[in-house]
């Protein structure tokens, strides 16, 4: 196979003498790799220099881009919906708060197109997550526009809607390590939406990640990491956000006891298995659960409903949340969602 249009040789070398590379440079490597355009081992030698010479704005998006382009697009029809998700990444093993937070958003009319995959890091991916609760994850295109529609809810299971990732697949399990495509996924949403809360694992990422989003043009994007090291808004400890609003970045940091919550520990969020993850917030919507589930669901409910713009601050998200799990709007929700996905997709 010929190394198609890539000068591997100075790639390699520019990121291995910390010279590194740009936005353009990253795309085309990134597109040749999933058109086929490179062979395995100039895939693994990239990935792995990549790797050693660390994360950029400039990388991530240019990859990002490259991943837009070659995926199966979905066509939101003027409805401005908002994501949810993390890098993965933090081994904490929470139940899976970006999937319940988004779920939480779209019971209160916030249009939500959720990209994900299954667990990388927690025990309950959002694709994990949602085929516990009876959604059919293997939809195409025109049943998501469906569910979008009816809704104001769907699904892209990512390995559905990005098929060209199956030609790096070998190679990256191969190599068993973390690389620049566990960062990409979250900002390759094939609704190309402009609103979006995305965690982060590690602080360092928070400006790599929020650069790369403001490159890619989104609107209004969160990046959160909470204590002790989760891509949530956290209940345990400080969350750092850096917001980008039209272009303008604030950074700040958050407690629980400023959205109005109490500190729990967070061995009192993890979970076993998805189902486990599922059971609990069923309970939580059809008021029981526990209280750290609650206010852990809540808080980042909250981030979303504030990314969306349907609230002014955090701590009035926090509120909006509770009193949708507590009057059971969530809970209807849920039923509406299953209706939808056996009208949609042919699955209950």
């Amino acid at each position: 196979m010929q190394n198609e249009g890539i000068d591997l040789p100075r790639v390699l070398e520019a990121l291995l003498s910390g010279a590194g590379i740009g936005f353009h440079d990253a795309r085309k490597i990134a597109a040749a790799m999933l058109s086929g355009g490179l062979d395995d081992v100039s895939i693994a030698a990239i990935l792995v220099a990549l790797r050693a010479y660390g994360e950029t704005p400039d990388i991530v998006a240019g990859f990002a881009t490259a991943l837009r382009e070659a995926c199966e697009r979905v066509d939101v029809n003027g409805l401005d919906p908002i994501d949810t998700a993390g890098t993965g990444g933090d081994g904490s093993h929470t139940l899976n708060a970006s999937t319940s937070a988004a779920l939480i958003a779209a019971s209160l009319g916030v249009p939500v197109l959720k990209h994900g995959n299954r667990s990388v890091s927690s025990r309950s991916g959002s694709a994990d997550f949602l085929e516990a609760l009876g959604y059919r994850i293997d939809h195409g295109p025109r049943e998501a526009e469906c569910m979008l529609t009816r809704v104001g809810f769907a699904f892209l299971y990512a390995p559905r809607y990005h098929p060209a990732m199956k030609r790096v697949m070998p190679v990256r399990r191969r190599l068993g390590i973390r690389t620049v495509f566990n960062l990409v996924g979250p900002l390759a949403n094939p609704g190309m939406i402009r609103r979006q809360v995305l965690g982060v694992a590690r602080p360092e990422l928070l400006d790599v990640m929020v650069s790369a989003g403001a490159m890619l043009g989104y609107e209004r994007l969160l990046v959160v990491h909470g204590e002790p090291g989760i891509d949530e808004v956290s209940v345990s400890g400080e969350t750092i956000v850096y917001e980008l609003n039209n272009g303008v970045l604030e950074k700040y940091t958050v407690e629980p006891e400023d959205l109005g919550l109490k500190r729990y520990n967070l061995r009192e969020l993890q979970v076993e298995t998805p189902s486990e993850s599922v059971e609990r917030f069923l309970a939580v919507i059809h008021g029981g659960g526990r209280p750290s589930d609650r206010d852990f669901i809540a808080a980042n409910a909250a981030a979303a409903l504030y990314a969306a713009g349907r609230v002014k601050s955090l701590r009035d998200g926090v509120e909006a949340a509770i009193q949708a799990l507590e009057d059971g709007t969530v809970a209807g929700f849920i039923n509406k969602l299953r209706e939808a996905c056996q009208q949609c997709c042919g699955q209950s």
